[in-house]
């Protein structure tokens, strides 16, 4: 079942990356540093922890570069998206 798009920020709708990806990364974030990292993200951004962790749903490039951006800040990792693979 689709999350509904309604309950995503409008900025963020624009469908580009499938959302499976991001599960890998909660994963990555969990084991490496905390997952509440990740959740905070996610929260302050306005987007469903739900929604980017089901395989069948779709966020936009906005969404994608300014998520990783703050994983980043949160982090102190800057090359954390390559090693997330």
């Amino acid at each position: 079942m689709l999350f509904p798009m309604e309950n995503i920020p409008a900025k963020y709708r624009k469908p580009h990356y499938v959302t499976r990806i991001y599960r890998a990364q909660y994963q990555y974030v969990s084991k490496r540093y905390d997952k509440t990292i990740f959740e905070g993200i996610c929260a302050e951004l306005g987007m469903p922890l739900e929604y980017l962790l089901k395989d069948n749903n779709w966020v936009s490039n906005t969404f994608a570069s300014e998520f990783i951006e703050k994983l980043k800040a949160r982090t102190g990792d800057p090359l954390i998206s390559e090693r997330m693979g």
